[in-house]
């Protein structure tokens, strides 16, 4: 271990920069050392867009909606006045 003769903090032997003041040991200039590793989250992958099952539930809808309206007997039967029991006279 040494010390550096500008800050004096002790400084490993094979060290060219101080890490307490940032100045190289050789010329005594400031030395510019990242504070923090800098890292990038990946990025986050895009979920697809589900348009084709909201088109697949959209027609599922319009076809049973249509065979449901299709079906149904919107006339009434004629009427023919009330209805009487069999076997009753007139």
């Amino acid at each position: 271990m040494k010390v550096c003769r500008f800050c004096a903090q002790s400084i490993h032997d094979g060290a060219i920069v101080c890490r307490s003041c940032g100045r190289s040991l050789d010329t005594g200039q400031h030395v510019a050392l990242p504070m923090h590793p800098v890292t990038l989250a990946p990025p986050v992958p895009k979920t697809p867009k589900r348009i084709g099952t909201w088109l697949v539930l959209a027609a599922f809808v319009l076809v049973v909606g249509f065979c449901s309206i299709a079906t149904t007997d919107t006339t009434a039967p004629a009427a023919a006045g009330p209805i009487k029991p069999p076997g009753s006279a007139k």
